[in-house]
């Protein structure tokens, strides 16, 4: 099999590293000269290219079987409500546009910041028969639009995440970014339930997806025993563990207060190897 990844970042990466595992080839893109001996050292072949160049992503997947959309909008650039609007339009949406004009078998990596708070959900799990929420929040708008945009491949599948992480590292970093780039505040509501995935899993499943040609839209998000703590009450216990400042929550961008549920994606065979207990 030959893929293409556009963008990659810690995710796109790990995709990369477990598709030349099984003796595939992999195209990954990057938007910046500086990371192509980074990428080559993993990729068959580093392209530079923007995901909204329709004409670029064309040419880049020339001959693949698919195309994997692993972009991410730069958290430290769109901090602010004001700048994520136009970044999550760019990075997001013209990526699932210039994917699904370039081949028709797409896999678009999306959020769960598509359902807002989940509060439009009655029951007790949110699934995807959740209907997406409707609000003025770039991340849910734009995720949304995404998916659509990549959808419009005649074999799409979206992958709707919760944060990723790799390390329990990463999440004492993250802290310590906020306070040195966004002032010590996060656009996140601490109310709201926090599972974050393993992006050993994200890759897992990018590569179930196309081993056994999974379509549709699907949560993947690990929902095991342990229930989700709260976005305050897991971040503030990662400050106090690294002796850092706790962050200010601005409650912007909202994800379900309730826990989501994977079931659907399981029951195509998908385990997840990774649980929030080895977190929290």
């Amino acid at each position: 099999m030959k893929i293409l990844i556009l963008g990659c970042g810690q995710a796109g990466l790990k995709v990369a590293e477990q598709a030349k595992a099984k003796g595939w080839e992999v195209i990954g893109t990057t938007t910046t000269e500086g990371r192509v001996a980074e990428i080559e050292a993993v990729c068959d072949k580093a392209v530079v290219v923007l995901g909204s160049d329709r004409e670029g992503v064309k040419a880049a997947a020339e001959g693949v079987d698919a195309i994997v959309v692993s972009v991410s909008p730069s958290a430290v650039r769109s901090a602010k409500k004001e700048d994520r609007g136009p970044i999550y339009k760019e990075v997001l949406v013209e990526s699932g546009l210039s994917a699904s004009a370039a081949h028709d078998r797409v896999i678009f990596m999306s959020s769960i910041s598509v359902y807002g708070d989940g509060t439009q959900e009655p029951g007790q799990f949110l699934t995807e028969a959740t209907p997406r929420a409707i609000n003025d929040e770039p991340s849910t708008i734009f995720f949304s639009a995404g998916e659509d945009a990549a959808m419009q491949a005649a074999h799409g599948t979206v992958l709707r995440l919760p944060d990723i992480y790799s390390a329990d590292s990463d999440f004492g970093e993250r802290v310590q970014l906020a306070h040195e780039y966004m002032g010590g505040s996060t656009p996140f509501d601490r109310a709201d339930a926090y599972h974050p995935i393993h992006v050993e899993d994200v890759a897992r499943a990018v590569i179930h997806i196309l081993e056994n040609d999974v379509e549709g839209r699907y949560n993947v998000v690990p929902d095991g025993v342990v229930p989700a703590p709260t976005v305050g009450d897991f971040w503030d216990k990662i400050a106090d563990k690294t002796g850092q400042e706790k962050l200010e929550f601005r409650g912007e961008i909202r994800t379900p207060v309730q826990q989501s549920t994977s079931e659907k994606f399981r029951a195509t065979g998908f385990e997840f190897k990774h649980q929030i207990s080895e977190v929290v």
